[in-house]
């Protein structure tokens, strides 16, 4: 239904969806991030109700309540009991049973007041979060190939990486499902080891991950803990092994270093909430993978990472 509102002082014509349609007809109507409700009794006259942006008071997340005495201003009598001590929730099912209830009080000359009423309210249910990333990757990777061991790296290389997030806010705004990759290296240079192996290699680290991301949303800067899985896949991989005889002579060692690690992941940080819930994030992570059965030749080898990361999520 198109109608002329006006919305931060400006007027417009928009399309309001219908929530309920009767004595007292319910519309919706959602700009900039925002969602507005506007009631319209029988004499055409709309009342828009919208709910502010969070505020920040002494570091603090500070929600808006001006719309609940609006909405009890105008129901008054007729608010079901179970708002009467309590906030009213600020969603669409809420003020259609609100507005049922004001039907059902005013409605007394037996006929069915209530023409239309929306049966799937608050539709959208998921949101979605994506976030770019960059930081730094510390590698740890130890080849348990050979009879001697102990060849053990320490491996520092950039880290990019993207992350999508999916919430479900009438759940838990504070809970959400985090998808992810990261793109990182390994160089390690040739290193002399005591039992007369050198070694050096080379590889590009791709690690998808998918797990759990735990937001504390009372403050706007915001402590966070994440856990999941994570596969690495070790790519364009180049490795030399020098078995030294003497310092002339030595033979070349064969040995690849594994494609593939599973394990586990977890992190601690905070994100920095800034307006319409983008945010900068911190996180400090570690990649713990497992060894397989060593029926490989490089299938005992062991890899973990520790990652820094400093990053932007933006809503889509």
């Amino acid at each position: 239904m198109s109608r002329k509102v006006s919305i931060s002082g400006a007027e417009k014509i928009v399309f309001l969806e219908y929530l309920i349609r009767g004595l007292m007809s319910v519309y919706y109507y959602k700009y900039d991030d925002r969602a507005y409700y506007f009631f319209e009794k029988e004499d055409g006259q709309l009342q828009m109700v919208t709910k502010e942006d969070d505020k920040i008071v002494d570091n603090m997340v500070v929600p808006d309540k001006r719309y609940d005495g609006e909405l009890r201003y105008l129901f008054q009598s007729t608010l079901p009991e179970e708002y009467k001590n309590k906030p009213i929730d600020y969603n669409q099912k809420t003020i259609i049973g609100i507005a049922k209830k004001y039907h059902q009080a005013l409605c007394t000359s037996g006929e069915e007041c209530i023409v239309y009423e929306n049966k799937t309210p608050d539709a959208k249910v998921l949101e979605f979060e994506l976030g770019v990333y960059g930081g730094l990757n510390c590698s740890e990777y130890a080849m348990n190939g050979f009879a001697t061991g102990g060849h053990k790296f320490s491996l520092y290389y950039p880290l990019l990486g993207l992350n999508a997030m999916t919430l479900y806010p009438r759940f838990s705004k504070s809970l959400s499902l985090s998808m992810g990759v990261s793109l990182s290296g390994m160089d390690a240079p040739e290193t002399r080891f005591q039992d007369g192996l050198d070694i050096k290699f080379s590889s590009l680290v791709v690690t998808p991950s998918l797990g759990l991301k735990y937001a504390y949303t009372k403050f706007r800067l915001r402590p966070v803990l994440e856990a999941g899985i994570a596969y690495a896949m070790l790519l364009n991989s180049k490795s030399t092994v020098k078995d030294y005889k003497s310092e002339t002579y030595y033979w070349i060692i064969d040995h690849e270093l594994r494609k593939t690690f599973f394990g586990t992941y977890a992190g601690v940080g905070f994100d920095y909430v800034l307006k319409k819930r983008n945010y900068f994030f911190v996180r400090f992570s570690g990649d713990f993978f497992t060894k397989s059965d060593g029926t490989e030749v490089s299938g005992g080898d062991k890899m973990k990472a520790y990652k820094v990361k400093l990053g932007y999520v933006f809503v889509p």
